[in-house]
């Protein structure tokens, strides 16, 4: 909860003063909030992003900060439940980015982003205690930011297409590197 409110706070300030002197889009605002907040629940609850306490609890276990526990074999028990889930977590990435930015538009991007976030993600397992850094994940973290990008431009496309008011671009460059970094520092707290 704590977390939530760090996210609310920072992404507050952001845009009070990226809003400041010209217009608000509220579209592209609301978005931009429900983007930050779904990451934060991707990060805390569904794939054990560490938080502070994580950092401490392993550190006053293990005399150090690093656990280790990885697995660099894609797939070595074959498809599981938790590999559905790791695709299901990154689908609404992929239909998520293409409506706030144009350039993920394409599939290129739009996947080196998803693989970037998981890698993150996969890294940031390297310091919990109870979370294992594993190639199959990051596979399937993949596989479903190109599910939602395939979504995305078989039904969400053509829809914005024909009704250019509901489109939401907007700025592209620093935004969308902030929304997960706002994120990840609000996941340290919870």
């Amino acid at each position: 909860m704590f977390s939530c409110l760090i996210a609310f706070i920072l992404l507050t300030i952001y845009y009070y003063f990226k809003y400041k002197e010209v217009k608000m889009d509220y579209k592209q605002l609301t978005i931009c909030y429900f983007f930050t907040f779904f990451l934060l629940f991707l990060f805390v609850k569904v794939e054990g992003f560490p938080s502070l306490t994580e950092f401490y609890r392993l550190k006053k276990q293990t005399g150090h900060w690093y656990h280790g526990n990885s697995n660099l074999i894609p797939f070595t028990a074959g498809l599981s439940i938790t590999d559905l889930f790791n695709l299901v977590a990154f689908v609404p990435i992929g239909i998520m980015l293409p409506l706030m930015w144009e350039k993920y538009h394409r599939l290129l991007p739009t996947v080196a982003y998803g693989a970037a976030l998981s890698l993150l993600i996969e890294f940031s397992q390297l310091f919990t205690f109870h979370r294992v850094t594993n190639t199959s994940d990051l596979l399937m973290n993949i596989l479903g930011t190109i599910v939602g990008w395939l979504f995305f431009k078989k039904t969400l496309k053509p829809l914005f297409s024909k009704n250019k008011a509901c489109e939401m671009t907007g700025e592209e460059g620093y935004e969308e590197w902030l929304l997960p970094s706002i994120a990840i520092i609000s996941a340290l707290f919870a």
